[in-house]
């Protein structure tokens, strides 16, 4: 195994474009992180569901992949 490579994944939603925002709707959001298997291990969630607020920076735990094959 090769060294561990750490990230943090950071989701920062706007409503620039939205017109007719409000502050107080919650919207929900989906990730998905895909991996090549093959050659990495994925420590952490690769798929989420979560809701925040307009113009809320929204801090995910960090990951970690792992190097299989060197």
């Amino acid at each position: 195994m090769g060294t561990p490579a750490t990230f943090k994944l950071l989701v920062k939603n706007s409503e620039y474009w939205n017109l007719h925002s409000d502050q107080e709707q919650a919207y929900d959001f989906h990730y998905d992180i895909v991996v090549d298997y093959e050659n990495w291990l994925l420590c952490g969630h690769k798929k989420r569901l979560f809701s925040t607020k307009v113009d809320i920076q929204f801090l995910l735990h960090p990951r970690v992949l792992l190097q299989e094959k060197s």
